[in-house]
């Protein structure tokens, strides 16, 4: 089974053609996904921002982000301010934290978190 930690626009990829696979591996239990606790929220921006989402629609996915069944959890914050002294934002930082903490590699989607985690990132 593949350990992988995974960020907000990873998770959104399941949901559309470009991640199916990775989708059907972790629907499988040939994957466990490890992510920071505010992974809900930021699911819950970025489906904000691809979207004409109002507040009820909001509603209805935030009651369902806990049925994902993401392995949640966060990072020691020391680790996270040496990613933020490394150029990471505080919404980013704490993705490439979690996966320098747990030794496992980070599969996501956004430029700067592919940019900046180097060695941690898979794409």
């Amino acid at each position: 089974m593949r350990r992988v930690v995974v960020d907000a626009l990873t998770v959104l990829s399941w949901f559309d053609a470009s991640g199916a696979g990775q989708r059907r591996e972790y629907e499988a239990g040939e994957l466990t996904a490890f992510a920071p606790r505010r992974i809900h929220a930021d699911l819950l921006a970025a489906v904000a921002r691809r979207s004409d989402a109002g507040p009820e629609m909001l509603a209805r996915v935030a009651a369902e982000l806990p049925r994902l069944g993401l392995q949640l959890q966060d990072p020691p914050l020391g680790l996270v301010a040496g990613w933020i002294a490394r150029g990471l934002d505080a919404q980013l930082a704490p993705y490439a934290a979690l996966g320098e903490h747990l030794d496992m590699r980070l599969e996501t989607r956004d430029p700067v978190l592919r940019r900046r985690a180097g060695r941690l990132v898979r794409a």
